[in-house]
């Protein structure tokens, strides 16, 4: 259930937002500067409850029609300002969409109702952690930054167009709804069971326990790329990692593929940041291949070998020896974390140079 139901809409005055700018595919120009893949993020300018929101989205999905604005304030019962905030949020967290005609949801969500308030609630948390700035924030908290810096650092690292206020405010009540933080907005904290550490004595453990949680995975795989490199990787890349740390128990083949095609897909955005053509490139080795010197030997090697591990998971049978290679759930873990570590390698030497592994 939400836990926070003190979370509604307020009446204030409402400033205007900019306009987004459109997200940028490239994680570095070849002067080796950053851009995050999500930028001029527009969230709502008050304090909006997770339950509005649901209820918006609710009316979207069980509409066979798209919604108006005007709809929208009916089913909720609430003013025009409270609703244009939470169609914000909703936008903002990817439930819906808007078109010509109104607002609206894809099938994915339009399948998860009707919900009652308990799944509405899990719905929230499950699109609120996928958010990129929501898990760097998380993960400052993590670090022990204050819950007003780490917004201030999220507001300029995803040009988000609200006072960093407003983003401690949005952030911090969704994240006591979802069950994440503690405290008081100005004394926020992530909760315990979501702390990843650093200290290699504690490493195994806070892998151990990300396996749990899509959100304690997400912020491990924060901490373990380290904030820019994280902010390179589009949140469908974030998600593949997040599947293949947690995949690994039930299915460890499968989650060496998805680390294989995370890296893939990882080295493709770096060759168009670079201006190389890998279109017609087949796997990692192709991709490698093409790079040529734009990168160093050791990391040509060492994806090369990623590489070979992937075929090894992704061929039940090889045709040259017939045999058919078992992957342990201890190795595809170790693959998986192998390619996050040589994606943070190559993306610290485009941006200073330094030989870091």
């Amino acid at each position: 259930m939400f836990q926070d139901s003190s979370l509604e809409s307020n009446d204030k005055a409402l400033s205007s937002a900019v306009t987004a700018t459109t997200p940028s595919s490239t994680m570095q120009d070849k002067r080796g500067a950053h851009e995050p893949e999500e930028i001029g993020e527009q969230l709502p300018n008050v304090i909006v409850a997770a339950e509005l929101v649901m209820n918006i989205v609710e009316a979207c999905a069980l509409s066979g029609r798209s919604m108006k604005t005007d709809d929208l304030i009916r089913y909720t019962g609430r003013n025009q300002r409270s609703v244009n905030e939470a169609i914000k949020a909703a936008l903002w967290l990817g439930f819906i969409e808007s078109g010509p005609s109104g607002y609206f949801v894809s099938s994915t969500v339009r399948s998860r109702f009707p919900a009652g308030k308990e799944r509405k609630a899990l719905l929230f948390v499950e699109y609120l952690q996928q958010k990129k700035s929501f898990v760097q924030f998380s993960t400052f908290l993590d670090y022990g930054d204050d819950s007003s810096l780490a917004s201030r650092k999220v507001k300029v690292l995803y040009n988000i167009d609200v006072p960093s206020q407003t983003i401690l405010d949005l952030f911090g009540g969704w994240g006591k709804s979802a069950g994440v933080f503690q405290g008081k907005n100005q004394s926020l904290g992530l909760k315990p069971e979501f702390h990843a550490s650093d200290l290699p004595t504690e490493y195994l453990k806070e892998l151990k326990e990300a396996l749990e949680s899509d959100m304690r995975a997400r912020v491990f795989i924060n901490r373990k790329l380290t904030e820019e490199t994280f902010r390179t990787v589009p949140a469908a890349g974030v998600d593949r990692a997040v599947k293949a740390i947690r995949g690994i128990r039930l299915d460890p083949r499968n989650s060496v593929e998805d680390a294989g095609e995370l890296l893939e897909d990882y080295l493709r955005l770096k060759a168009r940041s670079d201006g190389v053509n890998v279109a017609g490139a087949t796997g990692i080795g192709g991709v490698i291949k093409l790079l040529g010197d734009n990168l160093l030997d050791e990391h040509r090697n060492v994806g090369g070998a990623i590489n070979t591990l992937r075929i090894m998971a992704s061929h039940p049978t090889r045709a040259v020896t017939e045999r058919r290679w078992e992957v342990m759930p201890d190795s595809g873990l170790e693959t998986v974390l192998l390619s996050l570590s040589l994606m943070r390698s190559i993306d610290e030497y485009d941006r200073s140079k330094r030989t870091v592994f």
